[in-house]
């Protein structure tokens, strides 16, 4: 889940560099050429740039309730609390 609906998104640091190409860029974890992956995780590794990565957290929280979340005992009850802090 995490590739198919992952997006890198980086951010600049400094004014101007190699790496301006990837100032303000963002696209889909799974359509990233792995040229495009070395030199944005060199760019944050040097410092130039800010990557995050974004998820649908909402989905990934449902499935992990579907797959790991049963019956009505007091540990559904921690799990629905550590959820709603998402």
């Amino acid at each position: 889940m995490l590739l198919r609906d992952g997006v890198i998104t980086t951010a600049a640091k400094d004014e101007d560099s190699v790496y301006r190409m990837y100032y303000d860029y963002q696209e889909p974890v799974l359509r990233m050429a792995p040229h495009r992956v070395l030199a944005v995780n060199r760019g944050e590794r040097e410092g130039f740039l800010k990557v995050t990565l974004s998820v649908p957290s909402e989905r990934i929280l449902d499935r992990i309730r579907r797959r790991l979340v049963r019956g009505n005992g007091e540990a559904v009850l921690y799990c629905e609390c550590s959820f709603s802090i998402f």
